[in-house]
This record gives structure tokens, C-alpha cells and sequence, in this order.
């Protein structure tokens, strides 16, 4: 799936928390 917020394919906007700042995504 892509992430509607940062534009990466590993992860969706519901996983995308790591981005925002709490935790990284286990894909990156």
C-alpha cells in the first residue's frame, strides 16, 4: 500500500506514526 502522507510504498497513513514522530515504520 502507499502512504497518502509521505508517498512511500511500505506502510499506509495508519502506519505512517513514524513519520509524524512516535515510532518508525518496521519496513524503513
Amino acid at each position: 500500500m502507499r502512504c497518502s502522507k509521505c508517498n512511500k510504498i511500505s506502510h499506509n497513513k495508519r502506519s505512517c506514526k513514524g513519520e509524524v514522530g512516535q515510532n518508525i515504520p518496521v519496513s524503513h
